[in-house]
């Protein structure tokens, strides 16, 4: 509570900041998706281990330039098999079969509180509150955000969430490192110098422990055309007759600033189940064979409730997601009971009290 007293309670004026350049989000699209011959490639095989990390975080107080924030962090770490059946052989299989199974070997829950707010010297800043004494979040995260303006505290949401998705994602690859650490959304990054360091650091651990950084982006603000990037390839795909896929559709840099060059990465446009919906965007870093990707991928897409998105993804959403009804209205009457007469909470809940003086329940 001690820190809600020193907020700059209003904002008006960006905090200074250095604009990045666009080079290290520079994206570069091929004239053609190039489809992979999955059946030639065959022998590249699965991948023995995944790890897929997703967060979540909603705030329980937003008012000018601060915002109050419950968040949570899922890891998941997954180990995949080809088994043999009776009459068979043991091989791997790029639309899912049965032979190929995975399994759960550790699943993490990370929950934490935060502050992020724009303080008096005009600077942003981000605070975590964490009980976990190995935590590996910062004390005091403290850095420049740069272009946006942040007069309004709705746009300060989530960071904290961002930040620590990667700080958590970096330390599972560094204590036991899989073949694979899949995210959720794409490999670029916004204005933020505090996101920018935390990504790059993702990408040098995994380079570091020859694991490879994929970004699974449910929808892509990637066009080629007149059509977003995944349905363009997968209107080329039905003109080849093919129902599952993979292919690559152009590269990207990431990760760049200042002395630190960017980082190449791969896109590609895969349809993992002949069941799906549609397609998603995969983003890569480092020397995994895309058709051991999509194998491994394929055979975690195989849900009758989501067939053709990875599994991993979808549990780790689940995990993550905060429950308003319980976590953020049990926060808020937390911070009403605690907060004394602290002039910032009594004006930001006021249409909280109001509500409940009049019979209705906010929450």
């Amino acid at each position: 509570m001690n820190d809600l007293g020193r907020i700059c309670p209003e904002s008006t004026e960006e905090p200074d900041g250095i604009i990045l350049g666009a080079s290290q989000r520079d994206i570069h699209l091929l004239a053609e998706p190039e489809f992979i011959d999955l059946e030639r490639e065959s022998d590249s095989g699965l991948m023995d281990s995944l790890v897929f990390v997703d967060g979540g975080n909603a705030s329980f107080l937003s008012y000018g330039a601060a915002v109050l924030e419950v968040n949570r962090v899922a890891l998941i770490r997954k180990s995949l098999a080809a088994t043999k059946l009776p009459g068979s052989g043991v091989r791997d299989s790029f639309e899912p079969r049965s032979e190929v199974s995975y399994v759960d070997t550790r699943k993490e829950l990370h929950h934490f509180l935060s502050l992020t707010y724009i303080s008096e010297d005009r600077m942003l800043k981000t605070k975590f509150y964490s009980d976990a004494a190995d935590s590996v979040l910062p004390v005091d995260w403290v850095k420049r955000e740069t272009q946006h303006p942040f007069s309004q505290a709705q746009r300060l949401g989530g960071r904290a969430r961002k930040i620590a998705e990667l700080l958590f994602a970096r330390e599972a690859v560094r204590s036991q490192p899989p073949d694979a650490l899949v995210l959720d959304g794409g490999l670029g990054h916004g204005n933020d110098i505090s996101e920018l360091e935390s990504l790059r650091a993702v990408f040098e651990s995994c380079d570091d422990n020859g694991t490879s950084l994929v970004g699974v982006s449910k929808r892509s603000a990637i066009f080629s055309g007149m059509l977003p990037i995944t349905f363009a390839a997968d209107r080329a795909a039905a003109a080849k007759g093919l129902k599952h896929y993979s292919a690559l559709v152009g590269t990207a840099a990431r990760a760049g600033s200042g002395s630190s060059s960017a980082l190449d990465t791969k896109l590609y446009v895969n349809k993992f189940s002949s069941a799906a919906k549609k397609p998603y965007l995969c983003e890569v870093f480092g020397e995994l064979p895309p058709a051991k990707l999509y194998s491994s991928l394929a055979v975690m897409s195989r849900g009758v409730y989501s067939p053709g998105y990875p599994s991993g993804l979808i549990e780790a959403d689940r995990l993550a997601r905060i429950d308003p009804q319980i976590e953020v209205r049990a926060m808020k009457l937390r911070l009403q009971k605690e907060s004394g007469d602290l002039p910032l909470i009594r004006e930001a809940l006021a249409h909280d009290m109001l509500d409940i003086y009049s019979g209705n329940d906010p929450y």
